[in-house]
Order: structure tokens, then sequence, then C-alpha cells
């Protein structure tokens, strides 16, 4: 964590607030040093420390960033990072008075992630943690069968919440999204 402190200039220095510090140090004792996770921790220590940046310094990231799998932490840099949408394509069929929904093409990317299989689970917790929304890209198209609506698709697109843009902000990855 010493990096953390080099990385603020001593004329930007400032003490960080406990509620920040506190959870950062229970949080960081259990990641793998040099890990996403401990990166994101270190990171935002700087941010807490560091007069220009502290504004992004919330007191629930270390509690966020605690909860995060260091796969999730890769679709959040990816988000970030990149200026490109990330679009995906679900697909509902109505059944009665049920409807039943599925992926049909996600440009999430999973290259590189531990568990690649999960992606849907992850962006779901994501979500949950009010990280990333989905926007809508266009109208739901219907799928019809006999005259009747069986089903459709929703085209939406993947962003990062403002909550979750401050989050990659102080974990020292400024958003490039569209």
């Amino acid at each position: 964590m010493k990096s953390a402190v080099d990385r603020v200039p001593a004329e930007k220095r400032i003490s960080p607030a406990p509620e920040i510090v506190g959870p950062i140090l229970e949080g960081v004792r259990y990641e793998r040093e040099g890990g996403s996770i401990e990166q994101m921790f270190s990171e935002l220590l700087s941010s807490s420390m560091h007069s220009d940046r502290v504004a992004d310094a919330h007191p629930a990231l270390p509690l966020i960033i605690k909860q995060l799998s260091t796969d999730e932490a890769a679709i959040l840099r990816t988000i970030a990072s990149t200026p490109k949408r990330f679009e995906i394509v679900m697909k509902f069929d109505i059944l009665g008075e049920l409807t039943w929904s599925k992926i049909e093409r996600s440009e999430v990317p999973t290259d590189g992630l531990v568990f690649p299989q999960n992606e849907v689970m992850y962006r779901d917790h994501l979500e949950r943690l009010g990280l990333i929304r989905y926007d809508t890209l266009k109208p739901m198209q219907p799928i019809m069968e006999n005259g009747r609506q069986t089903g459709g698709r929703n085209f939406l697109t993947l962003k990062l919440t403002d909550f979750g843009a401050t989050l990659m902000r102080a974990s020292g990855i400024p958003p490039k999204q569209p």
C-alpha cells in the first residue's frame, strides 16, 4: 500500500478519511498481492489522499470492491476503458402467462476471464451493485407466428452507471464510454 501513497504528489497529499482507509485496509488483506482487486483498493486509497481526486473516493467504494470477483473487475475495466458500446440481444418467448428470456447475443468480452461461462451471472451481480445498467438500443422486435406475438427481441447496450464511473475513476481507470 506504500505505492498508493507514493503515487500522490506531496503537494497534493491530504489525510484520507477513516471511513475510506479502514475498509480499504480490511478488504485488501484478503486479496492476492498485485491482483486486480488489490490494485483497485490501492488506487482508491490514492484517490482518497489526492486533493484533486478525493471527490471520487466515496465511502461505499471499498465495500463494493470487496464484493467483486477478479472477472467482474475485468469486465468493469473493459467497459470503462473501451469507447465502444457493448450490445446485448435478449430473446423472450411468451408461454401462456409466462415469459422466458435468454441471451441471444452478447458483445461483452469474455476473453481472459477465469470463468467466462459466468458472464451472465457477473453482469447480473454488477447491475445489482448499481455499477452497470442496460439502455435500450432500439425498439423491441416482436416475433410473430400465425398472426400473434409469441415472443420478441430486446436490443440493449451495457453502460456504467454514474456510480460505476465514479468507482472506475477512483480505481485509476477514467471511463471512455460514448
